[in-house]
């Protein structure tokens, strides 16, 4: 996916949802997003959702896994700056190299460009698959914090 330029009115909603814990209209979050009622629908369906309208309520920890899955991490953190600090410390943007063979590197951007995110934000959206399924108890012991970050804002 290509970089978006952040403009002062994306600024203005990531500032919004991350600082305004509340719960939106389905029209709200299009408008805070730039992303089409109809499109955010399909997600909220994915979601278990009943049919979702403009007027719908959306409850703020969906807004914010929408705001994860719309702006990259490293936007959102630099845009909050000190309001970050907020933010469950297991939750900061953090530099990781990989090495992967070519075809898993290819694999991961056709898939990130196919749900119209980041390469960045569809791992994320992976590993968080992975962290749903495996021993929370022996990661809870190993990284302090790990259950809450992860189930954030819930928690």
């Amino acid at each position: 996916m290509a970089k978006r330029r952040i403009t002062a009115t994306t600024r203005r909603a990531i500032q919004e949802v991350f600082t305004n814990p509340r719960s939106y209209t389905v029209a709200e979050v299009a408008r805070l997003t730039g992303v089409a009622v109809h499109e955010l629908a399909e997600q909220l369906d994915e979601a278990e959702f009943a049919a979702a309208d403009s007027d719908t309520e959306l409850p703020w920890r969906e807004v914010v896994f929408i705001a994860f899955r719309v702006w990259p991490l490293e936007v959102i953190f630099s845009t909050l700056e000190r309001r970050a600090a907020r933010l469950p410390q297991l939750l900061w943007p953090k530099t990781v190299e990989v090495i992967l063979p070519s075809y898993q590197a290819r694999m991961l951007e056709v898939l990130a460009r196919r749900e119209r995110i980041t390469v960045s934000t569809f791992v994320q959206l992976q590993l968080l698959d992975l962290a749903s399924s495996v021993d929370h108890e022996l990661l809870e012991r190993e990284i302090p914090g790990f259950t809450a970050a992860m189930r954030w804002p819930d928690e």
